[in-house]
């Protein structure tokens, strides 16, 4: 990566120039496809990414939070993505991403899908 952005003149990451990273590197990825070498460039990145915005590194399994009536129809979810006999590393890969984007939800004040997530 480092190569990547030095041959482009930048010299200072931002979690914009990660994701345009990933972006070059992969295209619109699906996550699931990618071998585990990209997969672990991903997860670099985003941990990147989430530094530079955060300024912590929190540990992933600190932040699985599925609660209220989003958090339910998640766990339907993942209980279904069971009974479709998905490998358990793809079920925790989603019940993490799904993790987080209820965490975004909470923060924006919608805690359930009836709620508008942008008032006009």
């Amino acid at each position: 990566m480092y190569r990547h952005l030095s041959t482009q003149g930048i010299t200072e990451f931002t979690s914009a120039i990660g994701r345009q990273y990933l972006i070059s590197q992969f295209g619109e990825f699906d996550y699931a496809t990618l071998s585990k070498r990209d997969k672990d460039v991903v997860k670099i990145i985003n941990v990147l990414c989430e530094f530079y915005d955060t300024g912590t590194l929190v540990n992933n399994k600190e932040r699985i939070l599925l609660n209220g009536p989003i958090g339910e129809l998640v766990k339907q979810f993942l209980a279904h993505l069971v009974s479709l006999r998905l490998k358990p590393s793809t079920i925790n890969e989603r019940k993490h991403y799904l993790s987080r984007f209820i965490i975004s939800l909470c923060e924006h004040g919608v805690m359930s899908i009836d709620q508008k997530l942008c008032k006009s």
